[in-house]
């Protein structure tokens, strides 16, 4: 499994309104995503800053892949109307996370 780091800003005022977007995510994102092999995707947000943490089997493939219905499609499309800049999935290689440290991981 990979983790993946994406960001995103939204437009100033947008806040609210893209939270409420998220409230009720359509079961075809879900199970879009969980065919193209993502187990989590969470996000942060603080102000209009927005932080994308992404476990996925293939990242390079998931990105490089076409959605798998109609609903997952158009979601990028709902999103942009709350975004000034996208995740950028140009260059798959550079959101990859290299693990540094971990708590758990640390015998303590």
């Amino acid at each position: 499994m990979q983790i993946v780091a994406l960001y995103t800003r939204l437009r100033p005022g947008q806040e609210l309104e893209y939270e409420k977007a998220h409230r009720v995510v359509p079961a075809e994102i879900a199970d879009d995503l969980r065919a193209r092999g993502v187990s989590e995707w969470r996000i942060f947000r603080r102000g209009v800053h927005l932080f994308h943490v992404v476990h996925v089997d293939d990242y390079r493939a998931f990105a490089a892949g076409p959605a798998t219905n109609a609903t997952a499609e158009g979601w990028g499309a709902v999103m942009e109307q709350f975004l000034e800049i996208q995740n950028d999935m140009d260059d798959p290689d550079r959101n990859l996370l290299g693990q540094v440290w971990a708590l758990t991981e640390n015998g303590q």
